[in-house]
C-alpha cells in the first residue's frame, strides 16, 4: 500500500499510481485486531508509515466536533 510513499515524482510532474492486482493469491489485509476492554476500540496494524495515520485517526476519533457530538 505505501511501498511508493518515498518515491520521487517524475520530472514532468506527473505521478501515476497503479493499483495492485485483485487476482493476487494472498490478501495483505488480515482480520482486524479484536476489540479491547469495554471500549470496543482497537488500533490499526502498522504497515510501515501507517503509525502516523493511526495517530491521526485516533486523534480525530476523540475530537467531539469531528464526530459531530457537541
Amino acid at each position: 500500500m505505501l511501498q511508493d510513499l518515498f518515491d520521487e515524482d517524475r520530472e514532468d510532474g506527473d505521478f501515476s499510481y497503479q493499483f495492485p492486482s485483485s487476482t493476487s493469491s494472498k490478501s495483505i489485509i488480515e482480520k482486524p485486531i479484536s476489540p479491547r476492554n469495554e471500549t470496543d476500540l482497537c488500533g490499526l496494524q502498522n504497515q510501515g508509515a501507517t503509525c502516523y495515520l493511526n495517530a491521526l485517526i485516533q486523534t480525530l476519533l476523540f475530537t467531539p466536533d469531528f464526530r459531530g457530538k457537541h
